[in-house]
């Protein structure tokens, strides 16, 4: 199992962060590959492009 921790740019501007989990993979009876994957979002959101010092503080208080 490997373990990543991935971003997501929302159209407010904010950075979303979560977790994915790669379990592997599997063919299908059509012989493709399967990729087995969980995600788990941790309701963190960072500002992409921080302005202010309030900003850059709340990015590395999170």
């Amino acid at each position: 199992m490997k373990i990543h921790l991935r971003n997501k740019k929302l159209k407010s501007g904010k950075t979303s962060l979560y977790i994915e989990y790669y379990k592997g993979h599997k063919t299908t009876s059509e012989g493709k590959i399967k990729h087995i994957r969980e995600f788990e979002y941790l309701e963190l959101y960072l500002t992409t492009n921080p302005n202010t010092s309030n900003e850059r503080r709340n990015n590395t208080q999170r």
